[in-house]
């Protein structure tokens, strides 16, 4: 490196270094330090060459070894030993600006880590404010009052709470830290071979959740010492008041109001407590399952089932969060029993210990009602599981269900299975019902039998109004806190040993992953040890730094290699049935271009999922030396922006990332984008085309800058301008000191390989390079390509446009960064997706009614109103007896006033004996009530959340493709699990609450009131301070629970949206990154979902506080004004204290109801969405009876089409016709509207372009006629069924291969098996083990891309359409194959009209017409020989239009074919004319 060089290079570094732009400095000093070491070592070789020169020289003079040296000339020693000092200096000066860079990145790092340091301190400062408040006062829940506080401050300025208002977690609660720990104790169990079960699950959850469980548990237990220990207090104030002792009074009042107290405290702090703990498992589950589907082979995924993970993580997970505290008191309630007794034999001897008996007895039948209930869940799991997956397909899917106008049939197909879930969902609700009602009833019984015989048969002292009413407390407390509580604990544990066996499947799912079927017999017959699999990913995994990464820039290995020796592998774990691949021999080394070609089915994707380790197992042997990326053949596109997208969890390196955007051709691409490659693109690419998704999947595997480079087919989805540009741009460019293993069909691009494997039914059919395999690649280009050799020939092939577009990207290359930057500036950045936040979730009085009135039975909600409230008064009755066992006087002028007293009466019973009878009556009469009214509320809800489903999944299948665009699938997704679940499984008990606890309050409230009248006052002034106080919280509430929702849908979508890509994140190497990303969303769920609970349970603490108050004033009241008799004052005495459980229980289900109920109204927007036109109009009949279509014309005229209203237009004024029976092309470059148009065709995107105006705000009169019948005046289904087409990616769902052929059901077999004899597919079909009723999905990977492409054309020959409509349907296959398709198409549809949209120029060369799109016009639409030449006599290409220059840009030789093609075909049809 000369002087003048090295010091320009300097100064280039300074100047960077100068400039800030420290990345540049640190690249262009290792591009200089290679540049230096190339230098030297070119300079050590001609040392040695100099030295052997002249030694030969010498030789030759017959010289002395010894006079070498002094024969030498001194300028040849000169150079031999020394460098220019002055270049010393130069370099030693690089090496010291590159010591001062590092120096400088070091700075900038420390001080960007020290800026986010203070930024953390900050959030902590602001997050953290509620945990400076000393832990007494934490116990009164004042650093929640002060949360709610400040969140109601917020929404009286008019704003809503978000995601920056909710409190952070400590990191011990983080997801990170739990579910590591989780992932740690089951590898450890795995390790020693122990089997994970259930059990083993709930062991390594207490071990690491430890604190949290005991301090539950110790919670519950003083607050159920506080409950019994307030009936003992209870019996002594009734006996007190009898024996009107003031003093004891007093103090056995106050005793039982401390108890109260601590009760309400300790009893809110262990479901605090038990919540805090239910939210971290929950996530902690969630990140752990992440964690094991984040290590599987993607083969592996589909054997665990999609839709199965899918539902485990938005539906089931949700019963931890709900029923999760249960478990905690179903664990002290032997403890509960045990001291209640203690208590009860105390106070009525052995007779009491009935009362026992009974309670436990009735669990046993609990316990078996519960595991009945539960047994249908796995049934229910099954056909929801099927539900989401079919779901999730249809949304996937929705632009082709649309265009194969399949609505209504997937909408049979998802209902069909709802039904048979509510089926299942039915038995399970009624067995807990009749649960719950054993559990309510049991406590009568419990109650009645004892009092009965203990009054025949016990001591006089045994029962008296005091111990009746104190036992009742008891027993009260117990139907709740064993029977009701324990029975949901019942049911949680039942359901959650289902949940963690679905968990622990998952977790048990083996990886099958290049599993050597050779190694793996012979350790089978030595009985060798196995070695344990590694379940979870490598939380070890370092990501790659800047500094890393730049250095890595600068390295080339020059021992990278692929080889394999006896390859075969196999699309099953076992090696069974024919293998993928057989028996390949190759070797692959660095740096060299190396292609893979072969017919459809050959097994050249195998190929590249074998190199990546997807494929399940093989035999021989294979060696992958350096590291791979890959560009999958349906490139994987996650939500994003663009530069996420092509990033992909590298650092953000400038120079390199300009690089590799400009040779992958996206510059162009991002100026159409409003913030250039900042912009957020759709889930899976929605708002890409085909060669954008493409082009952006190749720059992700180029810009990771790896030693071997994988690419499945990236140039099908652009033009053959395009193509070639990434071949000379990337190929033999940016990458031409790689490994490079490149599967394609495009074999005009062969000249550029070094080398060639051709593929043939999973063999190698042959390899070499090109001149060795010309004849072989001709015959698989089936004539249509021509292959050149002379490969520097095409190299030079560039136009006046290209230089001018490669200046242009130069100075796109330049200002493209500050043009992103004033775009953001310039205008807010545009969101493509429509935020959930948005959505107006307001829960009214409308929204009930709504929901009331869904399934078409209003009077039914009437009449189990009326039910709720006969229970009640039944329920008073009884108690009301109760009081008067010391009053037989007042006893026998209440039956006075009853018929059945009457009757009584006049047989003369024993009065005592009316009593127990007219109890045992009453018991048996409440019981029925519980059981109608629970029964017929579950029947209802059912009912009702059916009618709502099936309205979801008609209105979502019918909204117009614009939602899909906008609206995330995971967001849709949710919908239909994670809210459809919510409204299965809770709404039931939510409502229940919300009818039971106000009526048990407003009836507990009357009845006190009407014993003690001034108990009113301090009730009304109860209710004013309860009503402000709900309203205070209320928004808060609802609000949080709102984000707790929101902040789900990135769990859901993210969980999905990566099962999709597994393999892609595998490959380069992002497994632990996107562990973090998910952790991050998991966290931000917790913090909501905790946020939500904390300040509900805020609530319910002050709200029983206050109820709590009231009710120790009324004790007072009562014990001191009131001087009535014992047994009213122990029934108010009771009433009081069970006041202050009712009103917090039911005000907070209230707010929980509107909670689900927002869930409701979500479910509601989907029922509200804006649908398509009609599917079939009155008119169309009339129509189609006139036989139409009969010749297939179609005439655009002035046709304008806008994707989204305030966009630009997509299409400006399409103007073209094509006759009936002609087969017509369409090309042009990406974005020219290709697309659009069958948009247009289909009426996809109608609801945007109805009224669609000029530049002048006037109407544009437009029009798209179908055999002379304008297609707006038709039916949807009407005009898509008279259409068929061939999309460029296969839609394929679960269902078997006839289904997905004909899911209408229109066709016999007979006419199945002809449409797969006439696509090939035959013989492959039928050798699966059940034929056409094979499920697509188990099968799924046998077929390529390429087969799947044959079964929609399958698809169109059933269809016989008079249109076929060819998207770009070719792209992904050979050339023979597409021979085959275009055969075929003009055999069969000899008399349809053919619309094609291809790349390959080859494809269409024979077409009638050929249009030419660009920038949404048609700018030429001609025969394609006329589109070339401007004569018949013309031999080459003469003309320069669109056309002709996409033509040239295929290579001189392929262009010479597409014109003798184009013009053979001209002549054939022209004939007569020029005859």
């Amino acid at each position: 490196m000369n002087q003048e060089i090295l010091i320009n290079k300097f100064s280039i570094v300074k100047n960077h270094q100068l400039q800030g732009d420290l990345d540049k400095s640190v690249y262009s000093i290792c591009n200089y330090e290679q540049e230096l070491a190339v230098e030297e070592k070119n300079r050590e070789e001609e040392i040695e060459k100099n030295q052997k020169q002249n030694q030969v020289a010498l030789q030759l003079e017959g010289l002395d070894e010894n006079d070498k040296q002094i024969n030498m000339p001194n300028q040849i020693i000169t150079t031999l030993n020394m460098l220019d000092d002055n270049e010393l200096i130069l370099q030693q000066a690089l090496k010291t600006a590159k010591t001062q860079i590092y120096d400088e990145i070091d700075d900038k790092l420390n001080k960007e880590a020290n800026k986010q340091n203070k930024v953390h301190q900050l959030d902590e400062k602001i997050e953290y404010l509620n945990q400076g408040i000393p832990f007494v006062f934490r116990i009164f829940y004042i650093h929640l009052l002060k949360i709610s506080y400040k969140l109601n401050k917020i929404l009286k300025s008019g704003k809503k709470i978000t995601l920056k208002d909710v409190p952070h977690i400590e990191e011990t609660d983080k997801v990170e830290h739990n579910s590591v720990l989780l992932q740690k104790k089951i590898q450890h169990r795995f390790d020693k071979n122990l089997p994970l079960s259930s059990f083993a699950m709930i062991g390594m959850i207490f071990q690491i959740f430890s604190f949290d469980f005991i301090t539950c548990l110790v919670f519950l237990m003083i607050d159920i010492f506080f409950k019994l220990f307030s009936s003992i207090c209870m019996q002594n104030v009734i006996q007190y008041v009898q024996s009107d002792d003031d003093d004891l009074i007093i103090k056995w009042s106050i005793i039982l109001s401390c108890c109260l107290f601590g009760s309400v405290i300790v009893g809110q702090k262990s479901w605090y407590q038990s919540q805090n703990l239910s939210g971290k498992l929950r996530l902690s589950l969630v990140a752990t399952l992440f964690s094991k589907v984040n290590s599987l082979s993607s083969y592996s995924i589909k054997q665990a089932e999609l839709s199965k993970i899918v539902n485990i993580v938005s539906n089931d997970m949700n019963l931890t969060e709900m029923r999760f505290p249960f478990m905690f008191i179903s664990m002290v309630s032997p403890l509960a029993l045990i001291f209640s007794t203690w208590i009860i034999i105390d106070r009525h001897g052995p007779f009491g210990i009935l009362t026992i008996v009974i309670l436990i007895g009735c669990l046993p039948i609990q316990n078996i009602i519960t595991k009945k209930a539960a047994s249908y869940i796995p049934e229910k799991n099954k056909y929801s599981d099927e539900r989401i997956k079919l779901t999730n397909e249809i949304i996937e899917g929705i632009r082709l269900i649309k265009m194969y106008a399949w609505e209504v049939a997937f909408i049979k197909f998802v209902t069909t299975i709802r039904s048979k879930e509510m089926k299942c969902l039915l038995k399970q609700t009624a067995y807990n019902y009749i649960g719950q009602s054993i559990s309510f009833g049991s406590a009568l019984f419990a109650a009645t039998i004892p009092f009965t015989l203990i009054h025949y048969f016990g001591e006089k002292d045994q029962l008296s109004a005091a111990k009746i009413f104190a036992t009742m407390q008891i027993i009260m407390f117990l139907r709740i806190q064993v029977m009701l509580f324990l029975g949901f604990g019942f049911s949680f544990i039942h359901e959650s040993k289902i949940l963690l066996e679905r968990f622990i499947s998952i977790i048990n799912v083996s990886n099958h992953s290049m599993t050597n079927l050779d190694e793996q017999e012979r350790k089978n017959d030595s009985k060798e040890k196995k070695q344990t699999q590694k379940l979870f990913i490598d939380m070890d995994q370092k990501e790659q730094s800047l500094e890393e990464f730049t250095q890595s820039l600068c390295t080339v290995k020059s021992d990278t290699q692929v080889k394999l020796d006896n390859f075969s592998a196999w699309w099953n774990s076992e090696g069974t049935g024919e293998p993928v691949l057989k028996d390949l021999n190759i070797d692959f080394y660095s740096p060299k271009l190396n292609a893979v070609v072969g017919l459809v089915g050959s097994g050249k994707s195998s190929l590249l999922y074998s190199l990546i380790q997807e494929t399940p197992a093989y035999r021989g042997n294979f060696l992958v030396k350096g590291t791979c990326s890959y560009s999958k053949q349906e490139p994987y596109i996650f939500s994003g922006t663009i530069r996420d997208n092509i990033l992909f969890g590298k650092p953000y390196h400038q120079e390199w990332y300009n690089k590799v955007v400009k040779a992958c051709c996206l510059l162009s691409d991002f100026d159409q984008f409003s913030d250039a490659d900042n912009t957020e693109i759709g889930e899976k690419g929605t708002n890409l085309s085909g060669g954008q998704k493409a082009r952006i999947s190749l720059a992700r595997a180029v810009y990771s800058n790896t030693d071997i480079y994988l690419f499945d087919d990236p140039l099908s989805a652009v033009d053959s301008k395009v193509a070639k540009k990434l071949v000379q741009n990337v190929f033999k460019s940016l990458l031409k000191n790689k490994l490079i293993i490149l599967v394609t069909h495009q074999l005009s691009m062969a000249k550029y390989f070094d080398h060639i494997v051709i593929l043939e039914k999973g063999s190698i059919y042959d390899q070499g390079n090109h001149f060795q395999l010309e004849r072989k690649l001709e015959f698989l280009s089936a004539g249509q390509v021509k292959l050149n050799s002379d490969q520097e020939q095409n190299y030079s092939v560039h136009s006046e446009e290209d230089k001018c577009l490669t200046a242009k990207e130069n100075q796109q290359n330049q200002i493209q960064q500050v043009n992103a930057e004033k775009a953001k500036e310039a205008k807010p950045k545009s969101s493509l997706y429509s935020s959930e936040d948005k959505e107006n979730i307001q829960v009214t009085l409308k929204s009930y009614s709504r929901y009331f009135k869904f399934s078409g039975k209003t009077c039914s909600w009437i009449f189990i109103l009326f039910v709720f409230i006969w229970n009640e008064l039944v329920l008073t009755a009884y108690n009301r007896i109760l009081a008067f066992y010391d009053n037989e006087k007042e006893m026998e002028k209440y039956l006075l006033f009853t018929s059945l007293g009457k009757t009584i009466l006049t047989f003369k019973l024993e009065i005592k004996f009316l009593y127990f009878n007219f109890k045992g009556i009453i018991t048996v009469v409440f019981l029925l009530g519980l059981f109608v009214k629970y029964i017929t509320l579950g029947l209802q809800v059912i009912k009702t959340n059916t009618a709502l489903h099936s309205k979801m999944i008609e209105r979502v299948v019918r909204s117009p493709v614009i939602f899909f665009d906008r609206t995330q699938s995971g967001v849709i997704l949710n919908r239909f699990s994670n809210d459809m679940g919510i409204l299965d499984t809770m709404i039931h008990f939510t409502f229940l609450d919300s009818l039971e606890g106000p009526l048990n309050f407003l009836n507990l409230l009357i009845t006190v009131s009407f014993i003690q009248p001034y108990f009113l006052i301090i009730g009304v002034v109860e209710l004013i301070g309860l009503y402000y106080w709900l309203k205070f919280n209320k928004t808060i509430i609802m609000q949080s629970k709102t984000l707790d929702l929101f902040s789900k849908s990135p769990v859901f979508s993210f969980f999905s949206s990566t099962l999709s890509g597994m393999e892609i994140v595998k490959v380069f190497g992002q497994n632990s990154h996107f562990y973090k990303i998910m952790c991050g969303h998991a966290n931000l769920n917790i913090r909501c979902n905790l946020q939500y609970w904390h300040i509900s349970r805020m609530f319910g603490a002050y709200t029983q506080l206050i109820t709590t108050i009231s009710s120790i004033i009324g004790i007072f009241l009562v014990v001191q004004v009131f001087q009535g008799d014992p047994g009213l004052t122990g029934q108010s005495i009771i009433y009081l204290i069970l006041m202050t459980d009712y009103i917090q229980w039911g005000m907070r289900q209230i707010i929980n109801m509107d909670s689900s109920m927002s869930s409701v109204q979500r479910s509601f927007l989907m029922c509200d969405l804006e649908s398509e036109r009609e599917l079939l109009l009155p008119t169309d009949k009339e129509i189609t009876d006139s036989k139409w279509p009969h010749s297939g014309e179609l005439q655009l005229q002035n046709v304008h089409m806008k994707y989204r209203r305030d966009l630009e237009y997509t299409l400006k004024g399409v103007n073209f016709t094509i006759n009936s029976g002609k087969k017509v092309g369409c090309v042009g470059r990406t974005g020219a509207g290709k697309s659009s148009m069958i948009e247009c065709l289909f009426r996809m995107r109608e609801g945007e372009n109805q009224k669609n105006l000029d530049h002048e705000s006037k109407l544009i009169e437009q029009a798209i006629k179908f055999d002379g019948q304008e297609i707006h005046q038709l039916g949807l289904h009407t005009l898509r069924n008279q259409i068929s087409i061939i999309p460029q990616t296969p839609f394929i769902f679960s269902g078997s291969i006839r289904k997905n052929l004909d899911p209408l059901d229109e066709n016999n077999d007979e006419k199945i098996q002809t449409s797969l004899k006439e696509t090939q597919l035959y013989d492959m079909v039928n050798s699966l083990p059940k034929g056409i009723y094979t499920d697509m999905s188990d099968v799924s990977s046998v077929f390529s891309v390429g087969q799947k492409q044959l079964i929609c054309l399958a698809r169109a020959l059933l269809k016989k359409s008079k249109l076929i409509i060819m998207d770009e349907a070719t792209a992904n296959m050979d050339m023979v194959t597409d021979h085959f398709i275009q055969k075929t198409i003009k055999e069969k549809f000899d008399n349809c009209s053919v619309l094609t949209i291809a790349h390959r120029l080859n494809t269409i060369a024979d077409y009638d017409k050929v249009i030419v799109m660009d920038k949404g016009k048609v700018v030429e639409c001609e025969s394609p020989f006329l589109l070339l030449a401007d004569d018949i006599n013309s031999t080459t290409i003469t003309k320069n239009g669109f056309f002709a220059k996409l033509v040239k840009h295929t290579g001189e030789d392929n262009s010479k074919a597409i014109f003798e093609i184009s013009k053979s075909h001209y002549l054939k049809t022209n004939h007569q004319e020029f005859s």
